[in-house]
């Protein structure tokens, strides 16, 4: 379950991240550039598939936040089902 709720908020990412100007602000010659924050890989096995798994590498703070959104979305998926509201709407929930 938890490898679906990261495979979805991983196809919905880029739709998610801000558009990036043409332009970026000139940078002074006195200030250093900020090191990047280097990046953190991920191995996702593919269930069911013969086919190898997907690594993906974000930062740690992009990592954090995508863990973040996973827990709230199980947080909610467990709630509604411990209050009955299981399938779809209309449906006696049996």
């Amino acid at each position: 379950m938890r490898g679906l709720i990261v495979f979805f908020t991983l196809c919905a990412m880029p739709a998610a991240l801000p558009a990036q100007t043409a332009d970026p602000a000139p940078a002074s010659a006195a200030s250093a550039p900020a090191p990047a924050e280097k990046p953190s890989c991920r191995y996702f096995m593919r269930t069911g598939s013969i086919m190898p798994g997907k690594t993906i590498c974000l930062t740690k703070a992009h990592w954090r936040e995508i863990d973040t959104e996973n827990r709230l979305a199980n947080d909610h998926a467990l709630n509604r089902d411990q209050a009955g509201n299981r399938g779809a709407p209309g449906s006696s929930g049996n």
